[in-house]
């Protein structure tokens, strides 16, 4: 059922009531790395569900991005492309600092305090070795109360998520815990026609569209980034600064990450 924002802010104030918490928001992703479009994200959910814990919600390995990678790596090694190195990629503890870097960034863009807890990080998925199972996850954060049955928490995700969403592990419990929030780049999903070609999400699933005009790709900036001379010339720093935000930026330069060199396994990202 497609629900509006206003449906949904009053069955999570009527959950508050009931419960004297409402559920949680979450914003997962690779965020690799995070930017200006994730962060239109970010503003949204604060500015519509702000009364109500909103937590990013990182994850070390995509399952559905490994096998991805690794054909990508396999098809350099025999054309030669990958003859200067592979490009690195941020380990699990430097996860962690950039998303921090991207905490500071986004509450000064929201005009928050340094100190305010929103919005919120959860690390759990960086901090376990192998891939990110989004049921997993939710079964380790939810109360255990929540996990009897029936919605317990909002998952934000992009439309090319969400239309593939049958490929995640366990895709029936996050139908049945969740309300989405799907949000589509441009007003477009990663389909033409911007529906789901599976009518069985679309049909199941409890969800709430948005539209952002943020037309930025983790893929093309990073190949901004290998590209990128360094230090950056003042302009290009300035851009990119825009993109990725201050604090998100510094640390890449200073880790040397997004460049080409010798790396780690694909596995290990």
């Amino acid at each position: 059922m497609q629900w509006t924002v206003e449906q949904l802010q009053e069955r999570l104030r009527e959950v508050s009531a009931e419960s004297g918490a409402g559920w949680p928001v979450f914003f997962g992703g690779s965020f690799d790395p995070f930017h200006r479009g994730h962060a239109a994200v970010a503003a949204a959910l604060h500015r519509y569900f702000s009364p109500w814990p909103v937590t990013l919600l990182p994850n070390r390995v995509s399952p559905l991005k490994v096998a991805e990678r690794e054909k990508t790596e396999t098809a350099k090694k025999y054309t030669g492309i990958g003859s200067r190195g592979r490009e690195i990629r941020p380990d699990g503890v430097q996860k962690i600092g950039l998303m921090e870097a991207v905490i500071q960034d986004l509450r000064r863009q929201l005009r928050l305090p340094l100190q305010n807890s929103l919005p919120g990080l959860e690390l759990w998925e960086l901090q376990r070795e192998g891939p990110s199972y989004t049921a997993e996850t939710l079964r380790h954060l939810l109360a255990p109360s929540s996990q009897s049955g029936g919605k317990a928490c909002v998952l934000a995700l992009g439309m090319d998520s969400f239309c593939t969403l049958k490929q995640w592990k366990d895709w029936p419990y996050l139908l049945d815990t969740c309300v989405f929030i799907v949000f589509r780049r441009d007003g477009k999903g990663f389909f033409p026609d911007g529906f789901c070609p599976d009518g069985e999400i679309e049909a199941r699933a409890d969800y709430l569209m948005l539209d952002l005009d943020e037309p930025y790709s983790s893929t093309a900036i990073r190949q901004r980034l290998v590209g990128l001379e360094r230090p950056p010339r003042e302009a290009e720093r300035r851009e990119l600064e825009y993109v990725l935000g201050e604090n998100q930026l510094r640390y890449i330069l200073e880790h040397g990450l997004y460049r080409l060199g010798e790396s780690r396994s694909v596995k290990d990202w």
